[in-house]
């Protein structure tokens, strides 16, 4: 990213990248037992630099810079790390209810194949509540890893489908309380998603 901001120096338009979409939320332990699936809303926005942007601007690449460039295939930009990638919004169906949001801060990722795998360090803070399980305030950082692919669905690839499972690993949390937990098969330490979305690509003039 430092060497895209580098090298495209002055005004860039770029395709800038909305997903929104479902997600259903599994979590581990007790409150699995007492609701296998919530519900929550999974968000993404990037500009998206890939070649033919590259190949646009190939006069505001210094030549110092253009071979490294040239052997870029795509690159991401998340603008402002402190925007949620996933609201919780699931009223208890079958005895718990989960509010709240998901943070990701940093990642690296790599294609393999038309699938994309990911990486990052993340933070979670959510309310889960109910009959069946103790009321808990759940706010812990953690790190991720993700597999998605993702398929155009016209031929200039302004709207796009993507899905894919997001697995997130946070430091124990005893339920009921705040503490460490001591009981990590019961406890809540994981948060999976299974997503589907659907993405928008306009054109973005920005100043790098």
């Amino acid at each position: 990213m430092l060497l895209v901001g580098a090298a495209l120096a002055g005004k860039v338009t770029v395709p800038v990248d909305v997903g929104v979409g479902p997600s259903a939320v599994v979590l581990n332990g007790d409150a699995f037992a007492q609701q296998p699936v919530y519900g929550a809303v999974r968000f993404s926005l990037q500009a998206v630099i890939d070649k033919k942007t590259l190949k646009a601007n190939k006069k505001k690449i210094p030549k110092k810079y253009r071979a490294m460039v040239n052997d870029m295939d795509e690159v991401r930009i998340t603008p402002k790390i402190w925007i949620p990638d996933n609201v919780y919004l699931s009223p208890p169906v079958q005895g718990a209810g989960l509010y709240g949001l998901g943070w990701r801060f940093v990642s690296v990722g790599v294609p393999l194949g038309p699938i994309d795998l990911d990486a990052g360090v993340i933070a979670t803070a959510f309310y889960l509540h109910g009959p069946a399980v103790p009321s808990t305030l759940f706010v812990r950082p953690g790190l991720n890893a993700s597999a998605e692919i993702e398929l155009p669905l016209n031929k200039d690839k302004t709207w796009l489908v993507s899905g894919g499972w997001d697995s997130r690993v946070h430091i124990p949390q005893e339920l009921g309380g705040f503490g460490i937990s001591d009981d990590p098969v019961g406890d809540l330490w994981h948060v999976g998603h299974g997503y589907l979305k659907l993405h928008h690509r306009f054109p973005y003039t920005v100043r790098i």
